[in-house]
């Protein structure tokens, strides 16, 4: 039970945390209003990386509390489930961005959930 709770606290979290930052990014300028607007300028797409970086490793590191044991299949499976559907979206909006923010994006997403976990477990 504490793995299903430590998955959904994560997953959930990083989710809250994008949908929150990209209305921040909107609302700073840093981002278009419309979200089916091509994107190629670096500092947006930078921008969108942080964000992306941040709710990894903030969703791996909760996950790693909740679940609190020294289960290392959590934190891993977290990061595949947040991998797989990162890239259902970004194959959606592959046409939006260039392909190196789309690979960075997916690249950074399990290596900084495991990040966070570390980082909680010591």
């Amino acid at each position: 039970m504490k793995t299903l709770a430590a998955l959904l606290s994560g997953y959930i979290l990083w989710t809250a945390l994008w949908f929150a930052g990209n209305a921040g990014l909107r609302a700073a300028g840093v981002l278009p209003g419309n979200a089916t607007q091509p994107l190629e300028a670096p500092r947006p797409l930078l921008a969108l990386l942080l964000v992306a970086l941040v709710c990894s490793l903030l969703g791996g590191y909760v996950a790693a509390a909740v679940s609190r044991s020294s289960s290392t299949l959590t934190i891993p499976v977290l990061g595949f489930l947040l991998f797989a559907t990162g890239c259902v979206v970004q194959y959606t909006v592959w046409h939006l961005m260039p392909e190196w923010y789309h690979l960075s994006f997916l690249g950074l997403l399990i290596p900084a959930t495991l990040l966070g976990a570390v980082v909680r477990s010591h």
